[in-house]
C-alpha cells in the first residue's frame, strides 16, 4: 500500500467498520484506514505483553484479550480483557480474567467469549455503556479453538469435538478425526463447516466436516460418533495424462 508503514511481525488482521485492526507480535494493536494509522492501543506494562484474541462486539466495539509476560510488576494483571471505542479512543472496560481469552464471536445472539478452560461466556452491556462478563453458559471441558454465532445458537470447537448450544435448549455434539482448528458458518445456506488435523505426521489427512443445521438431530451413542469419518468416500483419481493433455477434455 505504501512504503511508509512501520508494521512488523503481523500475527492477525481483523476487519472493522473503520478499516483494519492490525496486531503485531510485540503486542501492539493498530487501526489502519487504508492510508494511515487512526488509532493505536497504548502498551500495558513495561515487561511486555501478547494479544491472545481480538474481536468486534455486536455494537461495534473492539474487544481485546491480553496476557502479560512472566512477572507483571506494574498495575496490570497477568490476564485481562479490554473493550475499546476506537472512534472516541475511550476504554470502556478493563477487567482481570482468570483464564486466557481465546475466541470472540458476535451475531444475533450477542457477543460470545471463549476461554482456554473450555468455558463460554456472554459479553453483556448495561445501558449500552458498561460491559460485564456473564456467568458460564456452557463448558466445553477443553480450550475453545473455534466459536461461531448462528441464527439459532452457538457452535464451539474444542479438542476433537464440535458442540452445538441451541436457543431452543437442545445441545448436540460431533466428534472430528482431528483437533478442531477452523470453522465457518454460512448464514445463506444455514450450513456449518469445520476442519483440523490430529497433529500426527504419520496418519492420513483428516476430512472436512459439513453440518446441515436445518436437518433434524440424530441420537447416537457416543461410541458411534466416529461413523461419519470412518466410512471414507471413494474419490476418483485423475492421472497425469488427463491433466497435461492438449485437448480440452479435462477442462470440461
Amino acid at each position: 500500500l505504501t512504503k511508509n508503514l512501520s508494521f512488523s511481525s503481523i500475527i492477525k488482521i481483523l476487519r472493522c467498520d473503520l478499516g483494519l485492526i492490525i496486531i503485531q507480535e510485540d503486542g501492539s494493536v493498530f487501526c489502519f484506514d487504508g492510508t494511515k494509522i487512526i488509532w493505536n492501543r497504548p502498551a500495558r506494562g513495561e515487561v511486555g505483553e501478547s494479544i491472545t484474541c481480538v474481536g468486534i462486539s455486536l455494537s461495534g466495539e473492539l474487544v481485546i484479550g491480553r496476557e502479560g509476560y512472566a512477572l507483571v510488576p506494574g498495575n496490570e494483571e497477568a490476564l485481562e480483557i479490554e473493550v475499546w471505542n476506537i472512534k472516541t479512543n475511550k476504554l470502556l472496560m478493563r477487567d482481570e480474567i482468570k483464564n486466557r481469552l481465546t475466541r470472540i464471536s458476535s451475531g444475533v445472539n450477542g457477543s460470545l467469549l471463549g476461554f482456554d478452560d473450555g468455558s463460554i461466556h456472554r459479553l453483556q452491556t448495561i445501558d449500552g455503556i458498561e460491559f460485564q462478563i456473564s456467568d458460564v453458559i456452557f463448558d466445553c471441558k477443553f480450550p475453545v479453538k473455534t466459536l461461531n454465532v448462528t441464527d439459532r445458537g452457538i457452535i464451539a470447537g474444542s479438542w476433537f469435538y464440535v458442540h452445538g448450544i441451541m436457543d431452543n435448549g437442545t445441545n448436540w455434539m460431533v466428534e472430528h478425526q482431528g483437533i478442531v482448528q477452523y470453522s465457518a458458518y454460512s448464514k445463506l445456506r444455514n450450513i456449518f463447516y469445520f476442519a483440523g488435523d490430529d497433529q500426527n505426521d504419520y496418519t492420513n489427512i483428516e476430512p472436512i466436516g459439513v453440518i446441515d443445521l436445518s436437518s433434524e438431530l440424530i441420537e447416537k451413542d457416543k461410541s458411534e460418533l466416529t461413523e461419519w469419518f470412518d466410512s471414507h468416500n471413494v474419490i476418483e483419481s485423475v492421472n497425469a495424462e488427463d491433466i497435461y493433455s492438449e485437448d480440452d477434455k479435462f477442462e470440461k
